[in-house]
Formats: C-alpha cells, structure tokens, sequence
C-alpha cells in the first residue's frame, strides 16, 4: 500500500475509488507484495530443501489459498 498524493493505493489501484465500487468492509490484497516476500522468504533459506506451508487459520481466502 501507497499513500500519494493525499490517497492511498495498492498496485496503482485508488482505494477510495476501490471502497466506492465494492463498498465497505473491504479486504485488499496486494499479490505482487506477497510474491516478493515469499521468494524473500525462500533466499534466506536458499541451500535447503524447504517446503513452505501456509497457516490457513490466519486466512482462508479461497484467492489467496489458490495464489499462495
């Protein structure tokens, strides 16, 4: 998430304009921020035959599940 210009965005997304379309409550996910720190997650343990596993209890949104 980005604040420019007085607003705040994801991917370049206007979350004002985001919220007006949807409505609110609202959950954003920003997929280029969890593949950059998963792969962060990985280098740190290059070298290791490591197998990652997602904790669905902290969220099971069936996209991010998919994506992840």
């Amino acid at each position: 998430m980005k604040l420019e210009h007085n607003h705040y965005s994801v991917q370049g997304l206007d979350l004002k304009e985001v919220c007006k379309e949807f409505g609110t409550p609202l959950y954003v996910y920003d997929a280029e921020k969890m593949a950059s720190q998963l792969e962060v997650m990985k280098s740190a343990f290059s070298g290791l035959d490591l197998k990652i596993k997602y904790a669905a209890k902290s969220l099971t949104n069936i996209s991010v599940l998919k994506f992840l």
